[in-house]
Formats: structure tokens, C-alpha cells, sequence
């Protein structure tokens, strides 16, 4: 049985797995015009094809095969973004990330990548 997935906070940044309650807010970060110019997401980007991203990342079982964490600010909880491990096959990884336009705070990214790197300390 695996682990259940890990969330991580600085007590600002808070990166925890992603729930169905995430959708509106996902959909509506990936259809930023900038997220789109950065990224290979579908556009337009529908319900369907969020409920189909999500599922094995809502799912204990299924992510650990690709770790996905959905950025979100302490006390809101709202999601703002996402960063994932994306494994390479070989015992590493490419790390990806993505954040809504109006949370590109050098502040928020930097607090993103200092709670990621608690988690890598934790392995």
C-alpha cells in the first residue's frame, strides 16, 4: 500500500496534493493566455479534461508515479499553481511548476522552491 503523499509548508507556502475542489481554479490558471504561451496545455482547456488530469493525482494509490502538489497560500488554501516531479525513468526527475499570473510574486516562487527542497531533505 503506499504512503500517503506528503504536504509541505514554510507557514505561508503550503504544497499539498490536489483535491476535485481544485478544478475551477486549475482550469482557470491553465487558460491563462501566459500559462498557455509557457506550456503544451490544451487550449481550450474543459472540465473534462481537468477531471481526467486529476484523477490519478487526487488518488493516494497513483501519485506516487507522479508526484503533484497544488500551491496554495496559507490560510486560503486556494489553489495557485502547481509544482510536480516528473520522473525520468532512471531514478530522477524533472521538476515542473506553473502559477496563476496575478501569483508571480518572487516571493511565492521562492517560498515554493524552499518548501520543495524540505521534501527532498526529507528523502
Amino acid at each position: 500500500m503506499a504512503s500517503t503523499p506528503p504536504v509541505l509548508s514554510d507557514g505561508v507556502v503550503l504544497l499539498r496534493p490536489p483535491t476535485l475542489d481544485d478544478r475551477a481554479d486549475l482550469i482557470a490558471t491553465v487558460r491563462d493566455p501566459e500559462f498557455v504561451r509557457w506550456t503544451t496545455v490544451p487550449s481550450p482547456y474543459e472540465l473534462a479534461m481537468a477531471d481526467e488530469f486529476l484523477a490519478p493525482r487526487v488518488d493516494p494509490a497513483t501519485w506516487w508515479q507522479a508526484p503533484y502538489w497544488a500551491i496554495t497560500v496559507v490560510p486560503d488554501d486556494r489553489f495557485c499553481g502547481a509544482i510536480d516531479l516528473r520522473p525520468d525513468g532512471a531514478g530522477g526527475a524533472r521538476v515542473g511548476f506553473g502559477l496563476r499570473s496575478e501569483e508571480h510574486t518572487s516571493e511565492l516562487q521562492s517560498r515554493q522552491y524552499l518548501v520543495c527542497r524540505l521534501l527532498l531533505e526529507k528523502k
